[in-house]
């Protein structure tokens, strides 16, 4: 098994990693993004991936909101940002949306 995942790492490793990747949105509505990381922590990171069963965005992206979820006062500022959105704050709309899409896209 140990050589199976050797000889899938290495090919993978292969691949050009340092490609530009332009910020888009894709269909899922998220964004991809492009990461420096020194050969070993990717090998490590990809070896990681495959023993989780995971491709190596789903593992990372885990591995960060993880991170992220850990951090002091992230919890407490995602529940008071939720409790303000239950509160219904007015924007000064009414309700009634003003401008056009084209209007808030303008391009000058």
């Amino acid at each position: 098994m140990i050589i199976v995942m050797s000889m899938m790492l290495s090919s993978t490793l292969k691949c050009d990693t340092h490609n530009y990747v332009k910020t888009a949105k894709n269909k899922a509505g998220k964004r991809n993004v492009t990461l420096s990381l020194s050969p070993d922590l990717l090998y490590r990171a990809k070896l990681a991936a495959v023993k989780e069963d995971k491709s190596l965005s789903v593992f990372m992206r885990e591995a960060l909101e993880e991170k992220i979820q850990k951090m002091p006062g992230y919890q407490k500022a995602k529940k008071r940002q939720l409790k303000m959105l239950d509160m219904n704050l007015d924007l000064g709309t009414k309700g009634k949306i003003h401008a056009s899409r084209d209007d808030l896209h303008e391009r000058k």
